[in-house]
């Protein structure tokens, strides 16, 4: 029932970067009942008194911070403010692992700058019951799942589409 209740998706598939009338074309065909795109992107964190590198799979919230497939089911804190770019959420099993809580602090490297991100809320999501990197055993020591604003992440990598401004509606 909670797959069911959070809208677990049950097709998935990654494109690098597509046009956004790809998005209408996907919707149109036959069975496609929801839809929704994002921006994803696996970084380098640095988590304090940790010494190995760590994973974070880093996804873009859209603007009211609420997916309608794959929902987050927040477990304590808040969601980002969209005015406050630099908050993120992250995945209780890499928050219990590493002792994060709302107001602690991570450094994300974010297209080769170093971001420090405010954690502002830990979640779950049925996406990530188990966290890991594509078919590896979960491990929630070395890889996590945060979540951010999508154009603040989309801005990070250069992927707003051309001749878009932040802030600007598309």
């Amino acid at each position: 029932s909670y797959y069911e209740e959070a809208r677990f998706a049950q097709v998935f598939a990654d494109i690098k970067r597509a046009p956004k009338a790809v998005e209408q074309q996907i919707a149109e065909l036959p069975g496609v009942a929801a839809l929704e795109t994002s921006v994803v992107e696996d970084v380098t964190l640095d988590i304090p008194g940790v010494d190995e590198p760590v994973i974070g799979r880093m996804i873009g919230l859209n603007s009211n911070g609420k997916p309608g497939l794959n929902r987050l089911t927040l477990r304590t804190g808040r969601l980002p403010e969209r005015e406050k770019r630099n908050e993120a959420l992250v995945s209780e099993g890499f928050a219990k692992s590493h002792r994060l809580n709302p107001g602690d602090h991570v450094v994300a490297l974010l297209n080769g700058k170093r971001e420090r991100l405010e954690i502002v809320g830990i979640v779950l999501t049925p996406e990530y019951i188990f966290a890991s990197r594509g078919g590896d055993i979960p491990d929630d020591r070395g890889f996590g799942v945060l979540w951010m604003d999508r154009e603040r992440l989309a801005s990070a990598f250069n992927m707003l589409p051309l001749g878009r401004q932040p802030g600007l509606p598309d």
